[in-house]
């Protein structure tokens, strides 16, 4: 038996499938197309040192520390080629904010680098693209592609101390990064001239960016400006959470209402969920704002306007200076949960407090433990802990909010069909054609129909890439039994019946298929009606299936199209059996001839389809592909060459 990486079971020897997931096992797995973004660092300026030995250790104490800083980023280092260092991220888990982390992961770096004896300088190269990626476990290549090759130019081209940016980089990063001026450079094997941006710092002001009108959530606004009444009028403590998918909009409606609201004061922190001492980053953001100090400024500044005028919080300074100072300095939960509170208390004695705690569910376990001990320690006092998470927030603290006397909850959905219409009018007006084809790919998300509707008039047609990091990280954060249901209802189509996807998943004899379509529907990434399931948004299919090795998803197109020709629906059949040959005719062109001739025997219309591709590598007749004529039903895209 031959142990699959992914689910854990496997198949016999000599087989190249998984029984439990369809995983391509040993060496013969392919690689998956994903996309990353790729950090090349490099010194410019030796270790000085006489003596050989002495530099060498250096050198390595200097490389395990910058390891240590992309790794706390969320990047996964594959290799040091002489001084540069190489780190992915996106891999093995896509996150929808690896730009981000990218990004402070340079600045980082540039910050550890300059501390070293000798004041060593950096260059850094960051780029963000579509790469086959490989199995680190198998010591397979981590990323292949174009966009690992640009970074490593970019960072080549960097000058001394100079973090370097690639053009989707910089469209990721959005207006976060603070940005030198821009230059055009030409690359080593490249045709033309690129646009580069360097990083010079990072704006952690929160900002909404250029964004249409704000439709569709009257119901839930009404309930937290009912929330906010209440501590307002009885002093009461409340535990405010908002629930949201990516693009959903919690962070906005939030800030939405707090905006209406003159009788309150607000203080915001942010969950990294990585960096240094990334458990208590929030907090420290949360202290910053009462003190009215900037972020970047120092945590004793922050202490002093703390604690003057407030003599008591002398007996909580000592706690309060280790949670602000950047060192790793130990300092227990219970302690912090007390000094906090004791702010917190002593703040709200001026006026009603919200403290809006952003992406909790990126925070560290000691962090979710505090939140609801804040709750209780605060009752009495008009302060509202307002917190803003994924869904899997409840996965990881299933009690969350129990046992707290003053507790709301709100899980936003998708806006509904109106609403998304009178934004995608706003942002596209007097463009119909443009109307329709945002609303269709935007499935009720807010933040994907702006997105899209902001590539559609830089005439990018539906490419956005922060829309295809969030469904990227979404999927990546599927457990893996609903993942292999969400990739073979892709591969079936737009819309399918239940059994018929049943009848695909029958090699996976652990997988209970209608549960799983169950919890995908409570995930809004499909539709159930009845004994039917649908797909919301068709990009949300093809990001399933962009995540399918290519010799994965060519064997669930053969045993759809065989499954299919013993029905009788030749031509669907001879669609997918087309298919399955296009997806290997360079991994395996054998079998993919075999295939093809299978396809063009069952149905000559599933030979056209993707006749282009065939023709070269089989000789055969045909014209070029049109999916207009495709098979009702069958929905399927014809795979990107490569």
């Amino acid at each position: 038996m031959i142990e699959c990486h992914r689910c854990g079971s496997g198949g016999r020897p000599g087989t190249r499938f998984c029984g439990g997931c369809g995983t391509v096992l040993g060496s013969a797995r392919s690689g998956v197309r994903k996309t990353v973004t790729v950090l090349f660092a490099d010194t410019r300026l030796p270790l000085a040192t006489d003596d050989v030995e002495s530099g060498v250790r250096v050198a390595d104490a200097f490389y395990d520390r910058l390891r240590r800083v992309l790794v706390a980023h969320g990047g996964t280092v594959e290799r040091s080629a002489g001084d540069a260092v190489m780190a992915v991220f996106g891999v093995p888990t896509a996150r929808d904010d690896d730009a981000r982390r990218a990004a402070a992961a340079a600045l980082a770096v540039r910050q550890v680098v300059v501390a070293l004896p000798g004041s060593p300088q950096v260059s850094v190269g960051i780029n963000t693209g579509e790469v086959l990626t490989g199995d680190v476990a198998e010591q397979q290549e981590l990323a292949v592609g174009d966009p690992v090759v640009v970074a490593a130019r970019l960072q080549q081209l960097a000058r001394p101390g100079e973090v370097l940016l690639g053009p989707e980089t910089v469209r990721l990063l959005g207006t976060e990064a603070v940005l030198g001026d821009a230059r055009q450079l030409c690359l080593k094997g490249r045709a033309g001239q690129v646009t580069v941006v360097p990083l010079e710092g990072w704006d952690v002001t929160p900002k909404d960016g250029e964004r249409g009108p704000y439709v569709g959530r009257d119901p839930e606004r009404g309930m937290l400006h009912a929330a906010l009444d209440r501590t307002v009028a009885t002093d009461l403590a409340q535990l405010v959470t908002v629930l949201a998918e990516a693009g959903l909009g919690a962070s906005r409606l939030l800030r939405e209402v707090l905006r209406e609201r003159t009788d309150v004061a607000v203080v915001r922190g942010t969950c990294r969920g990585y960096g240094s001492r990334s458990a208590w980053s929030a907090l420290s953001e949360v202290l910053h704002g009462l003190a009215g100090v900037p972020v970047e400024g120092s945590g004793a500044d922050v202490l002093a306007a703390l604690t003057a005028g407030r003599p008591r919080l002398a007996g909580v300074a000592p706690v309060l200076a280790g949670l602000l100072d950047d060192s790793d300095t130990p300092v227990g939960s219970i302690a912090i949960a007390s000094a906090v509170a004791r702010v917190l208390s002593l703040v709200a004695e001026d006026g009603p407090l919200v403290v809006l705690l952003e992406d909790v569910h990126l925070a560290d376990g000691p962090l979710l433990d505090l939140v609801p001990d804040l709750a209780r320690r605060l009752e009495g006092f008009p302060v509202v802990l307002a917190v803003t998470a994924r869904p899997e927030l409840l996965e990881h603290r299933p009690t969350w909010g129990q046992g707290l006397r003053h507790v709301l909850g709100l899980t936003l959905r998708p806006i509904d069909a109106d609403a998304s219409r009178r934004l995608a009018e706003a942002l596209l007006p007097g463009d119909p054609d443009g109307v329709e084809a945002v609303l269709a790919g935007a499935a009720g998300n807010p933040l994907f129909l702006e997105q899209l509707a902001q590539a559609h008039g830089e005439g990018a047609g539906s490419s956005a890439p922060s829309v295809s990091a969030v469904l990227a990280a979404r999927l990546d954060r599927l457990p893996v039994q609903s993942r292999q249901v969400l990739e073979r209802a892709a591969v079936i189509g737009a819309w399918g019946h239940v059994g018929d996807l049943m009848a695909l998943c029958d090699v996976e004899s652990r997988l209970d298929v209608e549960a799983e379509l169950g919890a995908l529907a409570r995930r809004d990434l499909l539709e159930l009606d009845g004994g039917r399931w649908a797909f919301g948004s068709e990009l949300v299919r093809e990001a399933t299936q962009g995540g399918l090795a290519r010799e994965v998803r060519a064997d669930l197109h053969r045993r759809r199209g065989q499954a299919l020709a013993r029905e009788g629906a030749n031509v669907a059949a001879g669609f997918h059996l087309g298919l399955a040959s296009h997806l290997l005719r360079v991994a395996d062109p054998e079998r993919s001839a075999g295939l093809a001739r299978e396809a063009a025997r069952l149905s000559a219309a599933g030979l056209r389809v993707v006749s282009g591709d065939l023709v070269a590598v089989h000789g055969g007749p045909g014209t070029a592909p049109s999916l207009s004529a495709r098979p009702p039903g069958v929905g399927v895209t014809v795979p990107a060459t490569g």
